[in-house]
């Protein structure tokens, strides 16, 4: 725009705030006026003689986050990127990630980027129907869900450069205290019962058991959800399905759950030193309860999966099967030892079957350790709330 003003007069732009339509990688800000062209924002002064005033913008990426929780599922924090058209899948596999720096590390570092933080993670999903991507931290384990954490979303840009989100904090209980009051009936007895379960794993894991993550609970509401370990029964179990020839091949030292992390299902067997140096593979085979249904027969060929039985450090050989959603938590497994030996021959041990929920109903009487037992009724809690709010009803 071409303006004639008098010697002495301060030119004003005729138009307000000079603007920059966005493009596909950035969003413009105005910064000011350069009179000199040396990139450097200049004040308008009053006209001595022709000037030119070009316009400058500040950029901004569109990497901006959003977050949820997973809560019916394994318990997860979801964050959201949001991005222009310029990067492509391909790009955000190898050129994006999530950093995490978890409550132990927040204050300890000078800034929060890339090579700080307590864990990254890489592989964004693309939802279709709203047009963002997505990556969710790990799996949060019971007893640390009120800990805070500190995420942000990182991309590398075409000059090589890092690019960062801002930085948020997050935990469980902040997103329950959030959704308490809004929820629906089914979502605010699950978001009870996980408070109620991450309390009881502080207490029976010794964990910050001085502020408990379900003390801002009332008792009206902590009485919310109570169901009884009776209504957990599992599938009996139909060894005719099983036509593999079995033989025994190492003492089952027991089942059990691993309950500090996430919860697993562990089968431990007590196997002789000869049988493992003559193994070339042991694992852990399992066939989940809708596969058992579907089949006549159990096989390799129809295995759910398998996981390698590796030793413990109790000096016990352990298979653990991870990944167990509080909404399946009732849900029967299948189980047996498979071992293949060196010389080719193939072995299967005692086929048994297992289910958290099994587990739990036989802890939940103990009277010789009651924090174990308060921990597995609200499991079972738990579990059934995450089953209605994902099945049921939301």
């Amino acid at each position: 725009t071409v303006q004639t003003y008098q010697p002495g007069e301060t030119p004003v732009y005729p138009n307000g705030t000079p603007t920059k339509a966005e493009d596909s990688t950035y969003k413009y800000t105005f910064a000011g006026w350069d009179a000199d062209g040396d990139g450097v924002a200049d004040e308008p002064t009053a006209i001595t003689g022709p000037v030119t005033y070009t316009a400058l913008f500040e950029t901004s990426s569109f990497l901006k986050i959003g977050k949820s929780l997973l809560v019916e599922n394994l318990v997860q924090v979801c964050y959201t990127l949001v991005l222009g058209d310029a990067y492509t899948p391909e790009y955000l596999a190898t050129k994006a990630g999530l950093l995490v720096w978890s409550e132990d590390k927040i204050g300890t570092v000078e800034e929060y980027v890339y090579g700080t933080e307590s864990y990254s993670i890489k592989g964004f999903a693309y939802n279709t129907k709203t047009g963002y991507y997505s990556v969710s931290a790990n799996g949060v384990a019971a007893m640390k869900l009120g800990d805070k954490m500190y995420a942000r979303l990182y991309i590398i840009n075409n000059d090589n450069e890092y690019e960062y989100s801002e930085v948020i904090d997050y935990n469980a209980v902040s997103y329950a205290q959030n959704k308490i009051e809004t929820g629906s009936e089914n979502l605010r007895k699950l978001i009870v019962s996980m408070m109620n379960y991450g309390a009881a794993a502080q207490v029976n894991f010794k964990y910050k058991t001085d502020t408990l993550m379900n003390s801002w609970l009332s008792e009206e509401q902590k009485a919310l959800t109570s169901y009884s370990a009776e209504q957990a029964v599992p599938l009996k179990t139909d060894t005719s399905k099983f036509k593999l020839e079995n033989e025994t091949l190492a003492n089952r030292a027991g089942e059990s759950l691993m309950l500090e992390d996430n919860i697993y299902i562990c089968e431990t067997y007590d196997l002789s030193q000869t049988t493992v140096d003559n193994a070339k593979t042991m694992k852990l085979l399992y066939w989940h309860e809708d596969k058992y249904a579907a089949v006549e027969e159990l096989t390799m060929e129809n295995v759910t999966g398998s996981v390698d039985v590796e030793k413990a450090k109790s000096g016990y050989y352990q298979g653990i099967i991870s990944g167990i959603a509080p909404k399946d938590m009732g849900d029967t497994y299948y189980l047996c030892l498979y071992i293949e030996n060196k010389d080719g021959t193939e072995h299967y041990g005692e086929f048994v079957s297992y289910s958290i929920h099994e587990y739990a109903m036989g802890k939940v009487g103990s009277t010789d350790k009651p924090n174990l037992a308060s921990l597995c009724q609200m499991i079972i809690n738990y579990s059934y709330c995450a089953y209605n709010y994902a099945y049921v009803s939301k």
